[in-house]
C-alpha cells in the first residue's frame, strides 16, 4: 500500500451462503439519504437527526445493525456532521468535548486522540470505521470525511468484537461520508489562532437510473502557526466514498489518505512521581522546542448488504489500513524533582500498524407466538502487524517552568523497524433481537466466542512468546417501553475481554498461559424522550480484574484476584427544550476504587486518574431579533481526582469556558454560513487530566476560530 496513492476504488467480491437473515420492525422508521436497502431492523443508511440537529436518533450498534436510540438496551450517542461543522472540530477532541463521559489522555497537538471512557482508557486505534474493527486513521483522527461519530459506553467486546486493545469502558465508530440525495458543492475557509489557516471541498453527486450510483469526495488541506509557541501544524487529507444502490443490494467502497504533522514544538506531560505534591501548572504555549512529528493514514474498506427477500439477508466488508507515526508525536516526559531540577525524557519514535479487517454475517426474521425475532450469525476477522523502532534520550537540569535545553541533544531518527508484534482476532457470534407485543417488550440474547492469537518478537525478530486462547462472551439486555415510545426502561448485563497474562518466573505456577479475562458490567437506566427533547438517566457498575501475585505456603501464586470496581451515575441530554435553544451535555457522578489489590497495599482507595464528577453542557440560541444568528455557550467541568494510588496527591476540579457564534448571510444570491468559537475563553493554565497515575497532562490555552462556508 503506497502512502502516496489516493485511495481508489476497489471491488468487493464475497460469496454469501444461504441462511436466515433479515430484522423485524424496520417498516416503523425511515432513513435519509444516501438510498436505503431495508433488511428488517437492520438499517443500510443513516438515520435521521433528532430535533436540533447535533445527534441523531440512532446509530450501530455493532452486529446488531444500526438501532434507534430508544431501541437499543445501551447508552449511545451519534455526533452529526453538522455539529462538527457547527463546532469547527477539526479533530475528535474538538468534538467530543461535548461528551461528559469522555476525557482525553494527551494534550491536543501532539496527534495522538486517546481517551478515556467511564474512566477508562480507550487506545485510538481500536476505533472502527463503519463498523469495521481497527479501519479508522492510526493515532489521531481526521473529521472533514465524516457523516457522524458515535459513542457507545460499556464494554463492546460483544457487539463488536474484542478490540485488539483489550479496554472496557466503550468504544467510537467513525461513520465516513456518501453522496446525498441532492448534488452538494460546499467549500469552506477557516483559520486558528494564531496564523492557522485552513480549506476544506466537499463535493457530492449521485447518477444513473433513479440515482443508484453515489460518488463523494472530500480534499481539505490547512497549515499554519498554533497557539504553541514557535510551533507549525499541517493536514492534507482526501477521501473518496462510491456506493451503489439497487431493489436488494448496496455496496459501498470507500477510501482515505491524511497527513498530520506538526513542526517547531511540542506538547508535554509531566510526571510528579518524585514529587509529594501538584506542582503549578506550566504555560500550554510554552511547549518543547525543536520537536517535530508526523502521522500518515491510507485505509480503503468495502462493504456489501444483499436482501434476499424479506426474511432472508446477508452482509459483508473487507478494509486494509495502515498508520505510520514518525518523529516526537508524543510530545515529552518532564519528571520534576523536590530540589526544583527537572528531567526531560523524549522519544524520537517510528511505528506503523498494518491493518486487515473483514466481517460476514447472516441476518433472518420470523415469528413464535407474540415474538418477532431477527436472527444474526456474524463472523470477524481482525489482523495486525505492528513494526517499530525508537531512539529515546535523557536531559538532566530542566526547569518544569523554563524547558530550555539543547536541540542538538534529540536523538535522531531510530533505524529500520522491527516487527514488534502480529496479533489476529477472530470471532463468531450469534444474536437474537425479539420484539414483542407491539414492541413493548425488546429482549436482545447472544454470544460470541473470541479467539485470541499473538506472537510477539524482540530485536531483531527473535520470538519471545505466542499466546493463543479463547473466550466466551454473553449479552443479555433489555427495552421495556410501558407508556409508548416516549419512555423506555433499559437494562444490560455485558462482558469486556483484555488478553490474559502470563505468569512471571517469581511465581509458582511460572509459564502459565491466562485465557482473556472478562470484565462484567451491570447497567440500568432510563431514557425519555419528550419529542424535541431526551434524557437519559443511568446506573452502570463495570468490574475489572487484574493479575497478582497471591502468598502461600509454597510460595506466590500468580492469579486473577485482583479487581477495580467502577460505578457510575450518567444523565445525558440532548435536543431542543423550547424552539431556537438546543442543549447537548449532561453529567457523570463517579466511583473508581481499587477493590483488591497486590499484598492489600492500597486496597479500597480511588483508582487515580479518576474524578468523581465529570461535566459538560452546551447551548444554542437562535437569537429572537434575528434567526439566522446564532449564540453558543459551553462549560466543560472535570472535578478533583487523586493522582496516585495511595490517594495522597489530589488533583484540583478544574471549569472551562467555550463561546462562540454562526451568522447566515447573503452574498449576492449565495447564502453563506460564517462561524466563530473561542475555546478556554478566560485563557487559563491548567492541568487537563492524567495520562496514567502521576502522570499529568496540560489543558490547551485560548483558541480563536473561524469559517466561512458556501454552497456553490
Amino acid at each position: 500500500m503506497k502512502k502516496q496513492a489516493l485511495v481508489a476504488a476497489v471491488a468487493l467480491s464475497w460469496f454469501v451462503a444461504a441462511g436466515l437473515a433479515a430484522n423485524a420492525g424496520a417498516e416503523e422508521i425511515g432513513y435519509q439519504l444516501p438510498p436505503v436497502v431495508v433488511l428488517g431492523d437492520y438499517w443500510s443508511g443513516l438515520p435521521p437527526a433528532y430535533a436540533g440537529g447535533q445527534v441523531a436518533v440512532g446509530g450501530q450498534v455493532g452486529i446488531l445493525g444500526h438501532q434507534r436510540y430508544m431501541d437499543t438496551p445501551f447508552s449511545t450517542t451519534a455526533y452529526t456532521a453538522e455539529n462538527i461543522q457547527n463546532k469547527l472540530a477539526g479533530t475528535l477532541q474538538d468534538l467530543l468535548r461535548d461528551d461528559p463521559t469522555v476525557r482525553f489522555q494527551y494534550s491536543p497537538g501532539g496527534l495522538i486522540e486517546n481517551l478515556y471512557i467511564r474512566n477508562y482508557a480507550f487506545n485510538a486505534n481500536n476505533m472502527t470505521m463503519n463498523g469495521l474493527m481497527g479501519m479508522a486513521p492510526s493515532f489521531v483522527s481526521a473529521t472533514e470525511l465524516l457523516e457522524r461519530v458515535e459513542v457507545q459506553r460499556g464494554p463492546t467486546a460483544f457487539t463488536t468484537g474484542m478490540n485488539f486493545g483489550g479496554e472496557i469502558g466503550g468504544g467510537v465508530n467513525l461513520v465516513t461520508k456518501y453522496a446525498p440525495e441532492r448534488d452538494l458543492s460546499r467549500l469552506t475557509l477557516d483559520y486558528a489562532s494564531d496564523l492557522s489557516f485552513g480549506g476544506h471541498l466537499d463535493l457530492g453527486r449521485r447518477f444513473g437510473p433513479d440515482d443508484r450510483l453515489g460518488l463523494r469526495f472530500n480534499g481539505a488541506w490547512r497549515g499554519g502557526e498554533t497557539t504553541m509557541d514557535d510551533q507549525s501544524n499541517k493536514r492534507r487529507l482526501a477521501a473518496a466514498a462510491f456506493d451503489y444502490t439497487i431493489d436488494n443490494l448496496r455496496l459501498t467502497v470507500d477510501g482515505y489518505h491524511i497527513r498530520d504533522e506538526f513542526d517547531g514544538a511540542g506538547p508535554f506531560i509531566v510526571n510528579i512521581a518524585n514529587l509529594d505534591h501538584i506542582p503549578t501548572p506550566p504555560r500550554y504555549a510554552d511547549g518543547l522546542r525543536s520537536l517535530h512529528g508526523a502521522v500518515d493514514n491510507t485505509g480503503v474498506q468495502a462493504r456489501l448488504e444483499l436482501d434476499f427477500n424479506e426474511h432472508l439477508g446477508a452482509y459483508a466488508g473487507f478494509g486494509r489500513a495502515r498508520g505510520e507515526m514518525s518523529g516526537f508525536v508524543g510530545g515529552g516526559d518532564i519528571a520534576p524533582a523536590m530540589s526544583g531540577a527537572a528531567t526531560l525524557t523524549v522519544a524520537n519514535d517510528s511505528n506503523r500498524l498494518d491493518k486487515t479487517s473483514m466481517e460476514a454475517g447472516l441476518r433472518g426474521r420470523f415469528t413464535t407466538g407474540p415474538a418477532r425475532h431477527t436472527l444474526t450469525l456474524g463472523f470477524s476477522m481482525f489482523d495486525l502487524d505492528n513494526y517499530r523502532n525508537l531512539a529515546q534520550v535523557r536531559l538532566s537540569g530542566l526547569n518544569l517552568h523554563d524547558l530550555a535545553f539543547d536541540p542538538a541533544a534529540l536523538p535522531a531518527a531510530p533505524g529500520p523497524q522491527y516487527l514488534l508484534q502480529n496479533l489476529r482476532l477472530t470471532s463468531f457470534a450469534l444474536v437474537d433481537n425479539m420484539t414483542l407485543w407491539n414492541d413493548a417488550v425488546r429482549l436482545v440474547v447472544g454470544a460470541r466466542r473470541q479467539n485470541v492469537n499473538r506472537q510477539t518478537y524482540g530485536t531483531p525478530l527473535s520470538a519471545q512468546a505466542q499466546y493463543d486462547q479463547s473466550a466466551l462472551t454473553p449479552m443479555v439486555g433489555l427495552t421495556l417501553k410501558p407508556w409508548g415510545e416516549s419512555v423506555a426502561i433499559y437494562a444490560n448485563y455485558v462482558e469486556g475481554l483484555t488478553t490474559g497474562g502470563t505468569a512471571p518466573a517469581t511465581a509458582l505456577n511460572r509459564g502459565e498461559i491466562f485465557p482473556p479475562y472478562k470484565s462484567p458490567q451491570a447497567e440500568a437506566g432510563l431514557k425519555w424522550d419528550a419529542g424535541a427533547f431526551t434524557h437519559t438517566l443511568s446506573f452502570y457498575q463495570l468490574k475489572k480484574p487484574a493479575y497478582i501475585l497471591t502468598p502461600t505456603a509454597a510460595g506466590n501464586l500468580y492469579e486473577l484476584a485482583g479487581e477495580q470496581r467502577n460505578r457510575g451515575l450518567e444523565w445525558l441530554v440532548f435536543g431542543e427544550p423550547r424552539p431556537g435553544l438546543r442543549a447537548l451535555g449532561g453529567a457523570v457522578l463517579g466511583e473508581a476504587e481499587m477493590v483488591r489489590t497486590q499484598g492489600g497495599v492500597n486496597q479500597g482507595k480511588e483508582a487515580p486518574g479518576a474524578p468523581r464528577w465529570q461535566g459538560n453542557l452546551g447551548l444554542e440560541w437562535d437569537t429572537i431579533w434575528d434567526r439566522d444568528l446564532t449564540l453558543s455557550l459551553r462549560g466543560v467541568y472535570t472535578g478533583s481526582m487523586y493522582a496516585d494510588a495511595a490517594n495522597t496527591k489530589s488533583l484540583p476540579a478544574v471549569t472551562t469556558l467555550d463561546a462562540g457564534l454562526r451568522l447566515l448571510v447573503d452574498v449576492g444570491d449565495t447564502p453563506v454560513n460564517l462561524r466563530a468559537a473561542v475555546e478556554n475563553v478566560f485563557g487559563r493554565d491548567y492541568w487537563a487530566g492524567m495520562r496514567a497515575a502521576n502522570v499529568l497532562t496540560l489543558g490547551p490555552g485560548r483558541i480563536f476560530k473561524f469559517s466561512a462556508s458556501v454552497d456553490f
